[in-house]
């Protein structure tokens, strides 16, 4: 047997798993597949498989695989013997352990195994010593090995969302560690070796069990990005503030009372989150803070800011959610920078007149504070891209609203709306528009002139019938129409081509229209809880549909063609 016959021979089972998976990025030339550098995998419903062929150790000059979200369970040991292989991503996949001969490969510089179910790395994972990025997020590790420490070029490394317990104390040998994201573990202490992981820029320990910060921590002196948030800490170490490099500081879901003073000397600090303590005042330092950008103080139990917080000059977003606020102070108006202001969930009644001086406000968030108007100096924020009204007590909405022309979303759901304003008609650049868990009966006949709709939710009214100009909103992308008394759709309703999600559930409807089957993008149709006895037929030429709910119906039977249709079926 010559070179050629022998090569063909090797290669014919890669092939032959293309051929049969459908797999049309694999050249069927054998010369040309022996040459390949790049093989990349992509999940899609008709070509889903579980395994790969052993034969794909032959394909020697690979340096690029990218196989994700592809069911796989295993990959073959012949993996090891392409030796010329930088990167690796395997998300997405089912893979439980890795083979020993990975080691093999080590020209790798990037890894990717994240959304796996692996619950052990091989020994062999340590002989890597090229990688530089490595991301194991959202798999079932319950400890490292210890060859991990040979991992000496490793930037960044990504343990996020595993069982992780403890870490070996050989982890801190990774010196050119810049990126250590160890969030959503079990972990209680770290060793103290990490204090020599001096080159870190960002730490991520979110979501974890610490009950207080080790004492290492003053050796990353370069430390820019430190997430400590969801934890169980109850005080900061007097010296915490000795960070001077620090520039983002997530402190939030923890059961903190008070900050240590020092923390004042965060000069550089740009993103600090507070929220989710148990502060009663602020300490006044934090008025030093000159270059803070982003400020969260949502559900610190604060009654009152403090005036000095008015010194934060270059504010551009401050978030006040959740809090006992029953007024607001004066000063809050000379922010003159800021872009985003949650006071959602206050005890507010009435808006301070100053709010109408911040020209460059983008998003305000006024949902759930107990307003029952608005002041008409409202209308003058004309940079306004996000209004939130939701959850308050409106039962109509002034004209001059429909002076914010920028508005691209507008949420008015939780409200006592009995009929839509005419004003909407003027929010031309609106995309996004909830008004569910209102009290409408009726939509305006020209309702479907808003043709930039992208998405719309007219869930939990009391609608009975909707306008034939619905079928108008071509851009609409998700359609929520459950929870209303609805009896039938317009047969216009088919000219909705452009939508990928629509939920009917819990109405009274008996049946579909037939142009229902022209919504060629749909992906996601809810019909639960009706009252349809069958469905037409037009629905078997939805070739996107993934899902579909028809639980809470009288169909007498489930038709065939639905059995024939690749994708869930909910009954």
């Amino acid at each position: 047997m010559n070179k050629q016959d022998d090569l063909a021979q090797k290669l014919q089972p890669i092939i032959d798993w293309a051929d049969e998976n459908q797999i049309y990025t694999i050249p069927r030339n054998i010369k040309e597949l022996s040459q390949l550098e790049w093989l990349g995998l992509v999940f899609r419903e008709d070509d889903q498989s579980t395994d790969i062929p052993d034969s794909i150790g032959n394909l020697h000059k690979l340096k690029d695989i990218s196989i994700t979200d592809w069911e796989l369970t295993s990959i073959p040991d012949s993996i090891g013997n392409l030796i010329q292989l930088e990167e690796l991503d395997l998300k997405g996949n089912k893979l439980i352990v890795l083979p020993e001969s990975i080691g093999n490969l080590t020209q790798l510089d990037r890894v990717c195994l994240s959304k796996n179910k692996l619950i052990t790395l091989p020994e062999s994972i340590g002989n890597l010593t090229q990688l530089e990025i490595l991301y194991l997020s959202e798999n079932n590790l319950t400890e490292l090995p210890e060859s991990f420490c040979n991992l000496c070029r490793l930037g960044w490394l990504n343990l996020s969302k595993n069982n992780l317990i403890e870490l070996p104390k050989s982890l801190g040998n990774l010196s050119k560690l810049y990126e250590l994201d160890l969030s959503e573990n079990n972990l209680i202490k770290l060793p103290e070796s990490f204090g020599n992981l001096t080159q870190l820029r960002r730490l991520y320990l979110s979501g974890n069990n610490f009950t207080e910060l080790p004492e290492w921590l003053d050796n990353l002196s370069d430390l820019w990005v430190l997430d400590i948030s969801k934890n169980n800490l109850t005080e900061l170490p007097e010296n915490f503030g000795n960070r001077g490099h620090l520039g983002v500081l997530d402190l939030s879901g923890n059961n903190l009372t008070e900050l240590p003073d020092s923390l004042g000397n965060l000069s550089k600090l740009r993103k600090l989150n507070l929220s989710g303590n148990n502060f009663t005042k602020l300490p006044e330092w934090l008025g030093n803070f000159s270059e803070l950008h982003q400020l969260n103080l949502s559900r610190t139990n604060l009654t009152k800011l403090p005036e000095w917080l008015g010194n934060l000059s270059e504010l551009y977003e401050l978030n006040l959610s959740g809090n006992n606020f029953t007024e607001l102070p004066e000063w809050l108006g000379n922010f003159s920078e800021l872009g985003e202001l949650n006071l959602s969930e206050n005890k507010l009644t009435e808006l301070p007149e100053w709010l109408g001086n911040l020209s460059e406000l983008y998003v305000l968030n006024l949902s759930e504070t107990n307003l029952t108007e608005l002041p008409e100096w409202l209308g003058n924020l004309s940079e306004l891209g996000e209004l939130n009204l939701s959850g308050n007590n409106f039962t109509e909405l002034p004209e001059w609203l429909g002076n914010l022309s920028e508005l691209g979303e507008l949420n008015l759901s939780g409200n006592n709306f009995t009929e839509l304003p005419e004003w909407l008609d003027n929010l031309s650049n609106v995309g996004v528009l909830d008004i569910s868990k209102n009290n409408l009966t009726e939509l305006p006949e020209n309702f479907g002139n808003r043709g930039q709709l992208g998405v719309l939710d007219l869930s939990g009214n009391n609608l009975t019938e909707l306008p034939d100009s619905l079928g108008n909103l071509g851009r609409l992308k998700t359609l929520n129409l459950s929870k209303n008394n609805l009896t039938e759709l317009p047969e216009s309703f088919g000219n909705l081509i452009g939508l990928s999600e629509l939920n009917l559930s819990e109405n009274k409807l008996t049946e579909l229209p037939e142009s229902l089957g022209n919504l060629d993008e749909l992906c996601k149709l809810d019909l639960s809880g009706n009252n349809l006895t069958k469905l037409p037929k037009s629905l078997e030429s939805l070739s996107e549909l993934e899902w579909i709910d028809l639980r809470g119906n009288q169909l007498k039977e489930i038709p065939k063609w639905l059995d024939e249709m690749d994708c869930e079926v909910v009954i």
